[in-house]
């Protein structure tokens, strides 16, 4: 019976801890081309499973046609499909865009596409970054909507996003 019981208890030692699912991620940064030439966002996005506890940071710095932005803030909900995801995150301070009078974004927003490691020193990946307002915001974290948008994302001119669901 001893023999037994030490057995059992070597057995668990080396088993080693229980795993739970590591939940979702989208971790890393990359500038944009075209018409996001000069965008550049950085990403530490996580939550559980399914969207839920999001945590993290975002930043991203818009050069675009509209004014200049840099500013980021607490992620607020993470959604991942496969190898595209949509972050959102709380802006540290709104912005407002010249030319859409009445716009004021509360919201830092990007679609990513994790297509893997760069290839030959070239970036494979694809993002569209957004500044929204709170009823979008709510939109994009509630609702496939920030998917929608995908065809508008540009492949980076730098960078790498890994996106893990």
């Amino acid at each position: 019976m001893r023999g037994l019981i030490v057995a059992v208890g070597v057995a668990a030692l080396t088993a080693g801890p229980a795993t739970a699912s590591p939940g979702w991620s989208v971790t890393g940064s990359g500038t944009g081309t075209g018409i996001l030439a000069g965008d550049h966002v950085e990403l530490a996005a996580h939550s559980d499973p399914g969207g839920a506890n999001p945590s993290g940071h975002g930043e991203f710095q818009a050069a675009g046609g509209f004014t200049p932005v840099n500013d980021g803030g607490e992620v607020v909900c993470v959604r991942v499909h496969g190898n595209s995801a949509v972050v959102v995150w709380r802006l540290r301070e709104p912005q407002t865009v010249e030319t859409l009078p009445g716009f004021v974004g509360e919201f830092g927003a990007a679609y990513i596409e994790d297509n893997g490691p760069p290839a030959g020193g070239q970036p494979v990946d694809r993002m569209v970054d957004f500044s929204l307002r709170s009823s979008t915001g709510e939109a994009f974290c509630e609702t496939d909507l920030g998917f929608t948008f995908a065809f508008l994302a540009t492949p980076l001119a730098s960078g790498n996003f890994v996106i893990n669901e």
